[in-house]
């Protein structure tokens, strides 16, 4: 994808930007879980599972948090679906704003949840925090949906021309990286450079 190319102290540094073919699930580590249902059937198994009661299912509907008795803090989740898709928080601006509104957007799919332990660890205390929490959530949720994991990778070859060495590093979620990727590639091959001199003045 990107590619730079620069001489440094005697060595040429090539970096890129790729996409990441094997990209770790964000449920491993997001803060809030994100429950997405692809068929009516497995949405009524998500919601007893959760013990959500009819009422909750329309106040998730309506954009409101609800809390059944397992303590957890649930969000409506609905999607928008052209080329990409795009998920978001139920009657929330980014939902009001969705184009085709009519044909491309499903306004409850599924939901997103915090437990009462995962609030206390993130130290989330407000309904708004956790909102704001889950926006963050299902951003990066959509970007592995989309397929949308990069990775940096650098080269370093010597004056002989030959590869002296040469690292990545993956699991970027959303082209919005993208500059900071640039940025620690080419950081890091340059410190990789650093070293080689050393080793080279020291005779190592």
């Amino acid at each position: 994808m990107n590619e730079y190319v620069e001489m440094y102290e005697g060595y040429e540094i090539k970096t890129r930007i790729e996409q990441d073919e094997s990209p770790e699930s964000p449920e491993d580590f997001l803060s809030c879980k994100v429950e997405v249902c692809y068929s009516q059937q497995g949405f009524d198994l998500a919601i007893e599972r959760h013990g959500l009661t009819t009422g909750m299912v329309q106040d998730l509907h309506n954009g409101e948090v609800v809390t059944p008795k397992n303590g957890g803090w649930y969000r409506g989740v609905g999607k928008y679906e052209h080329g990409g898709v795009a998920y978001f928080l139920t009657r929330s601006l980014k939902h009001l704003r969705m184009p085709d509104q009519r044909w491309d957007v499903s306004p409850l799919v599924g939901f997103i949840w915090m437990g009462a332990q995962e609030r206390r660890r993130e130290g989330i205390t407000r309904k708004a925090a956790f909102e704001k929490t889950a926006e963050s959530c299902l951003e990066t949720y959509s970007s592995w949906a989309n397929g949308e994991v990069y990775g940096w990778l650098y080269e370093v070859r010597g004056p002989d021309g030959e590869v002296a060495t040469q690292d990545s590093c993956w699991g970027y979620y959303g082209w919005q990286e993208h500059s900071y990727m640039e940025e620690e590639a080419l950081s890091n091959a340059r410190a990789a450079v650093g070293t080689l001199l050393q080793r080279a003045f020291h005779g190592c």
